[in-house]
């Protein structure tokens, strides 16, 4: 199996009021509530950041998709 594992990193987790993620090369990155409906969806390069004022304290899963594969993390946001 050639398939490497996919280096992706979300900070902070806890956030408060914003949010780092960021890969390797293009990416393609949907914020889902868990009842998994997309709240926030983007594509960028390398990094992103998000501003999450807006958004209800719970856990929240960032699902990050790159050439290289997809991955889902879980993020707390807090008050």
């Amino acid at each position: 199996d050639d398939h490497q594992a996919l280096q992706v990193a979300v900070y902070p987790n806890p956030a408060h009021d914003k949010v780092f993620i960021e890969t390797e090369g293009s990416m393609k990155v949907r914020l889902l509530n868990l009842l998994g409906q997309c709240l926030i969806e983007e594509e960028g390069d390398h990094q992103m950041a998000w501003e999450l004022t807006h958004l209800t304290p719970s856990i929240y899963l960032v699902e990050v998709t790159t050439k290289q594969g997809r991955c889902i993390l879980k993020l707390d946001v807090m008050p």
